[in-house]
């Protein structure tokens, strides 16, 4: 299944920088490289604002998206699933 591309938002990038300093909202640290994340994933609806917005150092980012992996594979499925059973419904109408 296709995901929509998602366009990522240079500013909002900014203003996290700006607000948090590049300091990782878990363990507290610095990463000069430092990642945007959010704390409701897009694709389980989060928004890409500020508010849901926070910096995460690379391996408490990793460890996070590690973490998500099984829920958001589960949840593919199950939106496969239940596309595949709305076209058989109309095929079968």
């Amino acid at each position: 299944m296709n995901q929509p591309k998602i366009i990522r938002n240079k500013l909002l990038r900014k203003r996290v920088f700006e607000r948090d300093g590049g300091i990782c909202c878990d363990c507290k640290r610095y990463d000069p490289k430092w990642e945007h994340d959010h704390c409701q994933p897009l694709w389980q609806g989060g928004k890409d604002d500020l508010d849901n917005s926070v910096t995460r150092c690379r391996n408490c980012h990793k460890r996070k998206t590690i973490g998500e992996a099984p829920l958001r594979a589960k949840a593919d499925r199950l939106a496969e699933r239940h596309q595949l059973t709305g076209k058989r419904r109309a095929v079968s109408s």
